[in-house]
């Protein structure tokens, strides 16, 4: 399940990386905010394959939700898995 949390969070750094120094901020926030649906102690999505905290990270509000996560989405796609945006809050990786 490691790789999956590696492929999840490398999808998220291509995304939403930028050029203003902040990339290694949220190079830290991935390994801290996409966990296994064990490891989440909201439980949002518990038969899910892994769970993104959105707002944590700072990556949330309605444009992202449907612009950049479906980018993610996309991303993931081609590995077998997809990105549900449950609320703006939160996320969930399934398997396609």
């Amino acid at each position: 399940m490691e790789n999956l949390l590696q492929e999840v969070r490398h999808a998220i750094y291509e995304t939403f990386k930028n050029s203003d120094g902040a990339n290694e901020r949220l190079r830290d926030n991935l390994d801290k905010y996409v966990m296994l649906p064990e490891d989440d102690r909201g439980q949002w999505a518990p038969h899910s394959l892994a769970v993104i905290h959105n707002e944590s990270m700072g990556l949330h509000g309605p444009t992202l939700a449907h612009e950049c996560w479906l980018e993610v989405s996309n991303r993931l796609i081609p590995h077998g898995y997809f990105v549900e945006h449950i609320n703006e809050f939160v996320s969930a990786v399934y398997r396609c």
